[in-house]
C-alpha cells in the first residue's frame, strides 16, 4: 500500500524528472541525434542490434550517477573520472563497430562463387556492376547511376556552437547486373545496404551543395519543392552515386526462377550487403574496419568499465 509519504515523494520526484526528461528529448528532436546515428550506422555498417555494448555503457553510466558519488571539478581523481569515461565511450563505440564487421568479414573471408553457376541459397560474388533494368539520376547532379543518395543537413544550435544536423536523407536505385566473366546475375539493392565507401571510392562520386550558389540554384530549389523544404536556409546538399562499370562485391542470397533469365540476389537468409570493390579489396577494408573496433572495443571497456566504477566510488 502506497503511503501518504511516499506519494508525496513520487510526486516530488516526477516533478523534478519529466520536466528534466522532456528538455533532454526536445534537445534529441532538435538536434535530429536520432538521424544522425542512422546515418553514422548506414556508414559504418553498424546495425541497431550490434549496438548492445552502447546499453553496457548506458548502464555503467547509471550506476556511476545512482550509486557513486562522480568528482566534480577542483575534487582529487577527476581527470582520471574523465579519462575512464572517455575510455568507457570509446570502447562501447568500437565494440558496436567490432560486432557490425564481424558477420561481414567472417562471409567474405568464405570466399566468392562464380555467377555463372551460383546456386540457390547465400552468396558471395564480385565483378562489375553494369545497366540491367534502367539507371536513376543525381537529385543535384543529373547524372546517371545504379544507386544515388542524397542528404540534407543544417546547423542548429548558437553561433558559439553549432551541430550539423540531419533533414533529409534518401537512396534511390534500380536493380542492376553483375557479371564476373562466368555469367549474370541480376542485384536488387532496395532490399539491402549500399556501402558508399572503401577502395573504389572513385566510382561513387559525391556532388555536395552549400546554398546560397548561384550554380546550382534552380537545382536546389527544384530538391526543396519536391521535398516540401523552404530554400533560404543555410544547408548544404550531398549525393553520392554508384556509377555503371564499377567493382562491387555483394553479400546476399540468390533465388532462381525457371521464368526469368538471370537469377536474382537479394535480401534473404543472407542479408544483402553491395561494396564498392572486387573482393580482395573488400576483405583488407573490411577486416580493418572490424580489427579496428575490436581493440578499441576490448581496450575501452577493459579499462573504461573499472575504472569509471572506482572513480566514482562505486567499486
Amino acid at each position: 500500500m502506497i503511503t501518504t509519504v511516499d506519494a508525496l515523494v513520487y510526486g516530488a520526484l516526477a516533478v523534478v524528472l519529466l520536466p528534466a526528461l522532456a528538455f533532454v528529448l526536445a534537445l534529441l528532436r532538435y538536434f535530429r541525434l536520432s538521424r544522425s546515428l542512422r546515418h553514422a550506422g548506414r556508414v559504418m555498417g553498424v546495425r541497431w542490434w550490434d549496438t548492445s555494448p552502447i546499453l553496457l555503457v548506458c548502464g555503467v553510466v547509471v550506476v556511476v550517477y545512482v550509486v557513486g558519488d562522480p568528482p566534480v571539478e577542483g575534487e582529487p581523481g577527476r581527470a582520471w573520472f574523465l579519462l575512464s569515461a572517455a575510455l568507457l565511450l570509446m570502447g562501447g563505440l568500437g565494440a558496436a563497430l567490432a560486432l557490425g564487421y564481424l558477420d561481414e568479414y567472417r562471409e567474405l573471408s568464405g570466399g566468392t562463387e562464380a555467377a555463372g553457376s551460383a546456386g540457390e541459397g547465400p552468396t558471395v560474388l564480385t565483378g562489375e556492376a553494369t545497366v540491367h533494368e534502367g539507371q536513376v539520376r543525381g537529385a543535384l547532379s543529373d547524372e546517371p547511376a545504379l544507386v544515388t543518395t542524397l542528404r540534407v543537413t543544417e546547423p542548429r544550435g548558437s553561433p558559439l556552437r553549432r551541430v550539423t544536423a540531419e533533414r533529409h536523407y534518401e537512396r534511390v536505385d534500380a536493380r542492376f547486373a553483375l557479371d564476373d566473366g562466368t555469367g549474370t546475375v541480376v542485384v536488387a539493392p532496395s532490399d539491402g545496404a549500399v556501402r558508399l565507401w572503401g577502395p573504389n571510392e572513385a566510382h561513387s562520386p559525391v556532388t555536395v551543395v552549400q546554398t546560397p550558389e548561384e550554380t546550382h540554384a534552380s537545382t536546389v530549389e527544384a530538391v526543396c519543392d519536391r521535398l516540401g523544404l523552404d530554400a533560404d536556409r543555410e544547408r548544404t546538399y550531398t549525393e553520392r552515386r554508384l556509377t555503371p562499370g564499377t567493382d562491387v562485391t555483394v553479400l546476399g542470397t540468390v533465388s532462381r526462377d525457371p521464368t526469368v533469365r538471370y537469377p536474382l540476389v537479394d535480401d534473404g537468409e543472407r542479408r544483402l550487403v553491395v561494396f564498392l570493390g572486387d573482393i580482395d579489396a573488400v576483405r583488407s577494408a573490411v577486416a580493418g574496419r572490424a580489427r579496428f573496433g575490436t581493440a578499441l572495443g576490448l581496450l575501452g571497456l577493459a579499462v573504461g568499465v573499472p575504472g569509471t566504477l572506482v572513480t566514482a566510488g562505486v567499486l
